[in-house]
């Protein structure tokens, strides 16, 4: 082989050198030589294989976002060139305006589709990490600008654990940019398709770790996001999910006290209602956890004679536990639709007594309230009959 092949071959085996700054320099000049956001996205389409977007992708996310490569801690490394003039971070912050700048990424990811691990796995949570370092109008806008990402699944909410260290937490930094977010989510997106995001990535559950440590408990959350701006829904949303939460496990302690520790009924409604009171519940939210606790205490007979008595018992047992919570036709619609479904899905032999067992019910929760009904009617009729006699008598 010739001297001058082999000097070829080994140029053509050499490695390129890693060079961020001259992509920057590039990036930024390019960019900074168009007049609109739409000449910026056609630009970045058309530069993107011969810039190699792949090896420089943290370069391009960190101009994009905010005009120029982050250092570490979140300043703009500052250079020759300046930053760029169209990034996030140089918007007016509006939605419309960042909804330009999402559309833009949006069409520059589906070219180049490797960009997106890049983004989600490596760039928004660096990035995320950085916002104690920038302006609270900066962090704004990228609390806007992540919701937009996430609320069309262009990157996932997952981004979002970067927010989970003391360093964002013991202040109210990471309580600051969750507001913004939840609040440019819900202006472009619905309730729904946050909580399902969230719950997916198991977020949901953990909103109260965005809080100092000492103060993390759902009052004070509740209490911190009633003061921002359009984030009632979130508290109902929150608040949901507690009270889920606390139904099971009540429930768990129910059946707890009724086959382990033989509570009465008296025992069981004291226990129920410090639970209903503590956490802003209504008796007829109970229905379903007291009919569960109830029959999920039963070790359940395959011969229909004894599972017929095993159930009539258990009704007649508790029916002061259930009374107390069904005192409403509501509550008692509830308990009855229950009682029919608990038949049909846990315990279809059931279903064979399922006549006698409503009857029952209804007999025991609604007999006595009809009795002091009547009882009442009475009491207004004699009312009404003395008074009809001390006006014949006067």
């Amino acid at each position: 082989m010739s001297v001058q092949g082999a000097i070829r071959s080994r140029k053509r085996d050499e490695k390129v050198k890693f060079d961020p700054n001259t992509f920057r320099d590039e990036l930024v000049s390019g960019i900074n030589s168009c007049s609109n956001i739409e000449e910026v996205k056609n630009y970045l389409v058309a530069q993107g294989d011969s810039m190699d977007y792949r090896r420089y992708a943290e370069q391009f996310f960190d101009i994009f976002i905010a005009g120029g490569i982050l250092a570490p801690g979140g300043s703009v490394i500052e250079c020759e060139k300046g930053e760029a003039e169209f990034c996030v971070f140089k918007t007016d912050g509006s939605d419309e305006q960042i909804k330009e700048y999402f559309t833009a990424l949006n069409e520059v990811l589906q070219r180049f589709k490797y960009l997106m691990v890049s983004l989600e796995k490596e760039e928004m949570p660096k990035v995320l990490r950085f916002i104690k370092a920038f302006s609270p109008e900066n962090m704004h806008k990228l609390a806007t600008f992540v919701a937009l990402l996430n609320s069309s699944d262009l990157c996932s909410s997952k981004v979002l654990e970067a927010l989970f260290i003391e360093a964002l937490t013991k202040d109210d930094t990471a309580e600051k940019f969750i507001a913004a977010y939840f609040q440019a989510w819900l202006r472009n997106a619905s309730l729904s398709s946050l909580a399902s995001s969230f719950k997916k990535n198991k977020l949901d559950k953990r909103l109260e770790e965005l809080f100092p440590a000492n103060k993390r408990s759902f009052e004070y959350m509740r209490e911190r996001f009633a003061a921002y701006e359009g984030l009632d829904d979130i508290i109902s949303w929150q608040a949901s999910l507690r009270t889920a939460s606390v139904k099971k496990e009540l429930q768990q302690q129910v059946v707890a006290a009724i086959v382990e520790e033989e509570k009465e009924s008296d025992e069981l409604i004291e226990m129920v209602n410090a639970v209903m009171e503590e956490n802003y519940l209504k008796p007829r939210d109970m229905v379903p956890l007291v009919f569960s606790a109830v029959f999920s205490s039963v070790s359940w007979n395959k011969k229909f004679d004894l599972m017929t008595e095993q159930a009539l018992k258990q009704i007649n047992k508790f029916n002061k536990f259930l009374r107390a919570y069904t005192r409403t036709q509501p509550a008692q619609v509830i308990l009855l639709l229950r009682l029919q479904n608990y038949c049909v899905d846990s315990n279809q032999a059931l279903m064979k007594i399922f006549d006698k067992m409503e009857m029952v019910v209804v007999l025991l929760l609604l007999f006595k309230l009809l009795l002091f009904k009547l009882l009442l009617l009475l009491l207004l009729l004699l009312l009404l009959l003395l008074l009809l006699l001390l006006l014949l008598l006067f």
